[in-house]
Formats: C-alpha cells, structure tokens, sequence
C-alpha cells in the first residue's frame, strides 16, 4: 500500500510554515516535494509508528468506555487520540516556552522522530533501534534540544 503521497495539494494545505513541507494524517505521508531524502523519510515512518501505537492505545481505551459507561461515540478515539495528545503537548509547551518553533521542538513524538532519524547515517550495526512506546520516554522526560 502506498503511504507517501508526493507534490500533494493535501501537504500544501496543511503545512502553511515555512521550513515544513511534509505531514503525516492517519497513518499517510503527504509531501509538497517530489522526493524526500531518507533521514526524512525515517522521520515520518517513526510518526506512523506513533500514531499506530496511538491507535492501539485509543482502542483500549475506547473498549473500556464502551463496556463500562456504554459510551458509543467513545469509538472515534483511537483515530485522534495521536492528534489529541500532540496538540495538548504543543499548547502546554506553547504556554511555557512562549515560541511556537521551540514549543514544536518539546513534542515527545517530534524529539523521538528527531533524535532517531541521524540513525539511518550509522551501519546498521550499531543503530540504536525504536522501541515500543518510545516517545513516552521524551514525555517523561523533562530534558530536550532544539534539533
């Protein structure tokens, strides 16, 4: 299956900064360029990887409140939790760092796909790899530089 769409009017619409060109929605790459190099695409397969885990997370969770508190729309979560948890952790960091690229740059799932994505430099021997839920340990923790 196709996950990386090229000169897509989608990636236009929703990157209006400069600097940004590429975006992932649901699980999707779309770029404005016509070809990305591999440290970017690296970057964007870690933010699907998230977004995956995400799901799984939300379907958990949505199964709960569906047992429990016989809530049906609870059903949407697993395809915005992702989204929910990035915006809440941008504002929050918008708030406290007051600069909108630096709060960017806090993002657990940014600074995860960020300090990953100079692995594809290394040989393959010594790349440190993804683990699972990765980008809860950049929540924890409170340390992080503007790449």
């Amino acid at each position: 299956m196709k996950t990386v769409f090229y000169n897509s009017k989608v990636a236009e619409f929703f990157t209006p900064f400069s600097g940004f060109y590429t975006i992932m929605l649901f699980g999707f790459v779309f770029t404005e360029k016509k070809s990305l190099s591999t440290a970017v695409l690296l970057h964007e397969n870690i933010h699907q990887k998230q977004y995956a885990e995400c799901v799984g997370i939300g379907l958990c969770i949505a199964f709960l409140c569906m047992v429990l508190f016989n809530i049906l729309w609870i059903w949407i979560l697993p395809l915005i939790l992702y989204y929910i948890l990035y915006l809440v952790e941008f504002l929050v960091y918008l708030v406290r760092l007051r600069d909108r690229r630096k709060a960017y740059y806090a993002i657990s799932f940014e600074r995860e796909a960020y300090d990953l994505m100079g692995e594809c430099n290394k040989s393959p021997s010594t790349r440190r790899s993804r683990k699972l839920c990765g980008w809860l340990y950049y929540l924890i923790s409170q340390s992080y530089q503007t790449p």
